[in-house]
């Protein structure tokens, strides 16, 4: 029997095709077992031919010859007829397809599994000896103890990086369509949509015309006719619009060409992006598990759990009902409104058996959720259970950060009862949430930790409500030549070989390759060039999936070397029994009996993941992990730590080790410059030190990448805050070297602008290597920091603390400044050239880095992150330290959104409030909290707080480094409307040690006096720190700016030097009413005190206030103040 391809043609079918040959449709799906349900134009097949018959079709490109003494495959086996209501598992006869009885021998010298092709075959000892040989030489090429560089030039060499392009549209057309596509989007990039387009062509027309006129110089206006020139303008955007559309009309018709492309080829386009059907499956289960296990959620969010007996006990009483509406024949509508009734109140019982299938069904697709992973191997019960303790105290959480606003909101608010209790006003809510965030933290750590020890490891999945598919991120040319085998014997549970040097290995053999012709399709070139080399070397397929499955689905060696033997196979390598138990084993962890455990997703065969696993050390089981040595690098520079890569050989994914970098006892103090208020010259900052801790988990091509590049690069990431990983150089690609596998039709000369579009298949002298792989690399982890000395010190002395915790304050505590994970979207703001720089976007503070102030000198790009609430605290001492040295002008390294945010901020933590806690709130919330505190009639219960305040120290350096926009706002609360009120504070009895509670009434003259003393005690301390430290300067500029923007915002007015004016005479005259002087001695002394200090304060512009007063029948002080200085 002689093997010739056969190009199919419009409307063949198998059997025609079989006719015409004079073979079976059996023989040619054993021969070509690509083949699913149908076949396509172009196709090209491998038929049998007989010498004595005489072949109707075209004479084949290439034939075969047929080595000597070929083994011969046993008697046709007889085909099993079954009772087609069962659904039969897969039987011999029909792995086993019918064979062409040779004169040889049915013993085989060696037997493989090839992962891809998803069969086995039946080898004789030459081909055995050619495949081991070929599996050699590729893993001497790419060994993991080679260099980056060796290893490259080995999977060139094997022609292993030419098959992966950017998942763009136009790589699924060939030839003129490609080239004329490409042009397309190299003259418009913008050409998917027109409008846009030609706004942002008019857009930078408009903005170059704007710099030349500029440029030009001033322009008689009487000169020109603009009307005319505007009309000439429009004019001849029309004409380039219509041009865009012609040129997107075409575009579009190409695209649509592509996208059918796409489809056949098993793709999805949502959204512009590109999609497997399994990873849109993976979506599809996941929502049907949050549709299920939303019917069992309260309004709080709480999980509704049954036991199995409660269950089947509705549904039992479910069963009767339906069984007597059956029989009922008259007036049935009573049976039926209890149905109804049984099935709406016990609506939750009835999803319950669904929510555990939804469960179920994602664990068959290789996906853990949270309930399974918490199971611990136990019954999944227990796992719901956790899961359902997890969200109680996520919901205890949620309800301390309402009782966090509600005692602020009530303290800020005229009542009597919002003051600050003796130690904290929200000191037991912090403990309880850093208690349940530690809880928290710790159950999904078991989770990791169960999902990590369980075989095969699934994929946790731990907020599915997030989950998003992932695009395709490389398209894998079809005629990628890596090819993944097991076979007995092996000390690896799969071996790899290159069809490149297969074919290099041809003249141990009798097969002669077949041609890259046009008419060959590239779906199936690699397919047939290994199946075919199979078949011309007298080796013999078997599908994959026949009787030799146990009840769980899982491969059964012993039940298939059986059934080799009932059809009358011997395979040498099956002999042994540990031998054929030891390759069991291996095949266990990557072949599944297809419908037994559904859409069992455990092991990858896709190209990438075959490419990892390649590129490991060689382990005998692919459900483990095995470790590869690299280094972590700064982008830029050659500084790095070395790391240790993990890889789950299953799934074709690695992980990263965590680790601190650079370590936190090598970090140094970083200094960083800004612009000085003044403009001469710049001013220097000390932020502390800074450490990353990180762990990166990559798929695909990236993770690829990673393990091909023996350094890895951490890099700023442009799509989200964080970073990311990337190979650190440029592959070399042989120049003017096509590999023999390419595949690509001739097309005509290309003329016009197309003439210019190189088409690129490849094979490029020099390219990135690993372009884009930042699509399937997850980097996760912290950004940790410890604050500089200065105010590690002053938080030691402002906070209490036990003599341990003193000591842990005073030592080098470092704080988880930002988490690194989080797909956000990039926010708008500065950043660009500041070396460190503070931004807000959605009420969240966004911190940038220069790589070169945590790396070093050479290290590029910029990092940003998302400030966690732990250490917002320290931040904001930072902001206002810096600030107050600045003499309270703006900071060129904070955008003013998060001025905005650390103004709210510093104001609500004046009048006491933990800003860690109010962070956590968001901005939202802050700015109803600073609304209600600016509001009238909240000067006497503030005045009480900051006269009682437990900690003076704490709030006398708030005050003193405080920034204007909070400061202002608080005077102007202070010095309203003075009214009656009434406080409640707490008392410690020294024996007991019980809190009493002691209620004070402030009539409204008190109250006046309270607010007196609470403004004085501001502008003393203010003062005497400003003498202590010879600042005064600095503290004037602080009371100046402070008076200008007494308003509720903190905002400076259009009159600045007018704001000043007036409100320092409101203040003046609020201060100047004799209140309590016949009841505190001290009232006029507080009064006096005020005037020497406002005075002082305010010497650099009182004296450009020109005031006119005057007395009414009432005797209130009042009277206007005018600005008489310059810059109104």
């Amino acid at each position: 029997m002689e093997v010739i391809n056969y190009t199919v043609k419009a409307g063949d079918t198998l059997n025609e095709i079989s006719q015409q040959y004079g073979c079976s449709v059996a023989q040619l799906r054993q021969l070509n077992p690509f083949i699913v349900n149908i076949i396509e134009p172009g196709w090209n097949l491998s038929v049998p031919i007989h010498s004595s018959e005489t072949v109707r079709a075209t004479p084949p490109a290439t034939t075969y010859a047929e080595p000597e003494n070929l083994p011969a495959p046993p008697p046709t086996a007889t085909r099993l007829e079954l009772d087609p209501q069962t659904k039969p598992k897969p039987s011999a006869s029909m792995c086993f397809a019918p064979q062409e009885k040779l004169a040889c021998s049915s013993v085989y010298a060696e037997i493989i599994y090839a992962t891809n092709e998803k069969s086995f075959w039946l080898l004789s000892a030459e081909a055995a000896g050619a495949l081991k040989e070929a599996a050699s030489q590729l893993d001497e090429l790419i060994a993991p103890g080679q260099s980056a560089q060796e290893r490259q030039q080995g999977l060139y060499a094997c022609d292993l990086l030419d098959y992966f392009l950017e998942p763009k549209l136009a790589n699924f057309l060939e030839g003129e369509q490609q080239a004329r596509m490409l042009a397309i989007e190299a003259e418009e990039p913008l050409i998917a949509d027109p409008r846009y387009a030609m706004e942002v062509r008019t857009a930078a027309e408009d903005k170059q015309r704007e710099i030349a006129a500029k440029s030009a110089g001033p322009v008689d206006p009487y000169s020109r006719d603009k009307a005319s020139e505007d009309n000439k303008r429009m004019l001849e955007n029309h004409k380039k619009y219509q041009a865009l559309m012609v040129l997107h009309q075409e575009w579009k018709h190409l695209a649509n060409i592509a996208q059918a492309q796409a489809k056949r080829q098993g793709y999805v386009i949502e959204g512009g992006a590109l999609f497997t059907p399994e990873a849109l499956k993976a979506r599809d289960i996941v929502q049907v598990y949050l549709s299920e296990r939303a019917k069992l959620l309260d309004d709080k969010g709480q999980l509704s759990t049954f036991s199995i007996d409660e269950v089947a006990g509705v549904l039992q009483a479910a069963g009767e009902h339906r069984n007597r509406l059956e029989s009922c024949l008259i007036q049935c509508e009573a049976e039926l409104v209890s149905y109804y009734a049984l099935y709406t109140q016990e609506a939750a019982k009835f999803a319950y058996p669904k929510y555990l299938d939804a469960i179920l069904n994602a664990a068959d697709y290789g996906i853990a959720l949270p309930e399974l992973a918490l199971c611990q191997g136990a019954d999944l019960e227990a796992g719901v259970q956790a899961l359902k303790a997890y969200l109680a105290l996520q919901l205890q959480q949620t309800e301390i950060k309402q009782r966090l606003f509600d005692k602020y909101e009530t303290w800020i608010k005229a009542s009597g009862e919002n003051t600050k209790a003796p130690d904290s006003l929200v000191a037991g809510e912090r403990t309880l949430w850093v208690d349940l965030q530690t809880q928290l933290e710790a159950t999904r750590q078991l989770a990791q930790s169960n999902v990590s020890s369980t075989v095969p490891r699934r994929h946790l999945l731990w907020e599915p409500e997030q989950f998003m598919p992932t695009p395709v991120e490389r398209l894998v040319k079809p005629d990628f030549p890596l090819r993944e085998i097991s076979w007995p014997a092996s000390s690896s549970a799969v071996r790899h070989i290159s069809l490149t040097l297969l074919k290099s290995l041809k003249e141990h053999s009798t097969v002669k390759w077949g041609a890259n012709s046009a008419g060959k399709s590239a779906k199936d070139q690699a397919h047939s060039d290994f199946h075919e080399w199979l078949t011309s070397m007298g080796a013999v397929p078997v599908a994959d999936q026949g009787a030799w499955f146990d009840n769980e689905g899982g491969f059964d060696v012993e039940q298939f070397h059986r059934q080799l033997t009932e059809q009358g196979y011997e395979v040498k390598t099956l002999a042994s029994a540990d031998q054929r138990s030891a390759w069991g084993e291996q095949l266990r962890q990557m072949l599944f009996m297809a419908g037994a455990q559904r859409d069992l997703r455990l092991f990858d065969s896709s190209p990438q993941a075959q490419l990892i696993r390649c590129l490991t050390p060689k382990s005998a089981n692919v459900q483990q992990t095995v470790s590869a040595s690299s280094s972590l690098s700064p982008n830029g520079i050659e500084a790095s730590a070395q790391v240790q890569v993990e890889v789950n050989l299953a799934k074709g994914e690695i992980e990263l080790f965590k680790l601190d970098w650079p370590k936190r006892s090598a970090a140094r103090d970083i200094k960083v410059q800004y612009q000085r208020y003044d403009g001469q010259g710049v001013g220097e900052m000390n932020v502390g030190r800074f450490s990353f801790n990180l762990s990166a988990h990559a798929w695909g091509f990236a993770g690829a990448a990673i393990l091909a590049s023996s350094t890895i690069t951490l890099t700023p990431s442009n799509t989200r805050y964080g970073a990311g990983l990337s190979a650190l150089q440029d592959a070399q690609a042989p120049a003017a070297v096509l590999s023999a596998a390419h595949t690509q039709k001739s097309a005509a000369a290309l003329t016009g602008v197309a003439a210019n579009v190189q088409i690129d298949d490849g094979a490029t002298a020099a390219f990135n290597l690993f372009a884009g792989v930042q699509a399937g690399i997850r980097l996760t982890g912290a950004l940790n920091w410890a604050p500089p000395a200065d105010l590690v010190a002053l938080r030691s002395v402002s906070l209490p603390s036990t003599p341990s915790q003193h000591a842990q304050y005073m030592g080098s505590q470092w704080l988880s400044l930002a988490r690194l994970e989080g797909e956000l979207a990039g926010a708008a703001g500065v950043g660009a050239s500041a070396e460190f720089s503070l931004s807000a976007d959605k009420g969240r503070l966004i911190l940038r880095i220069k790589a070169a102030l945590i790396f070093g000198p050479g290290a590029k790009g910029t990092f940003a992150f998302e400030v966690g609430y732990d250490a917002v605290y320290e931040l904001l001492n930072l902001f206002r330290r810096e600030l107050h040295k600045n003499h309270g002008q703006p900071l060129d390294w904070v955008d003013g959104s998060a001025v905005d945010l650390f103004s709210k901020m510093n104001l609500l933590g004046l009048a006491g409030l933990d800003p860690g806690m109010l962070y956590l709130m968001g901005f939202d919330k802050i700015a109803e909290l600073c609304e209600a505190l600016t509001s009238a009639g909240k000067g006497g219960p503030i005045a009480h707080t900051i006269m009682n305040y437990g900690y003076p120290a704490e709030l006398e350096q708030w005050t003193v480094e405080a920034i204007p926009e909070a400061l202002g706002p608080m005077l102007m609360t202070l010095i309203s409307e003075a009214k009656a009120f009434d406080v409640v504070s707490y008392e410690r009895n020294s024996h007991t040690g019980v809190l009493t509670e002691v209620k004070t009434h402030y009539t409204e003259p008190q109250a006046w006096m309270l607010q007196q003393r609470a403004i004085n005690q501001l502008l003393s301390w203010i003062v005497i720190n400003a003498q202590k430290k010879g600042s005064l300067f600095t503290a004037q500029l602080q009371f100046e700016e402070a008076c200008m923007r007494m308003s509720r915002f903190g905002s400076k007015s259009k009159t600045p030097g007018q704001s000043y004016c007036t409100n320092r005479l409101k203040m003046d005259n609020f201060m100047t009413e004799g209140v309590e002087r016949l009841h505190d001695r001290r009232a006029d002394e507080i009064r006096a005190e005020y005037r020497a200090s406002s005075a002082l304060l305010g010497a650099g512009k009182d004296s450009y206030c020109e005031r006119r007063g005057y007395y009414g029948r009432d005797y209130i002080p009042g009277g206007i103040a005018k600005y008489t200085g310059a810059g109104q």
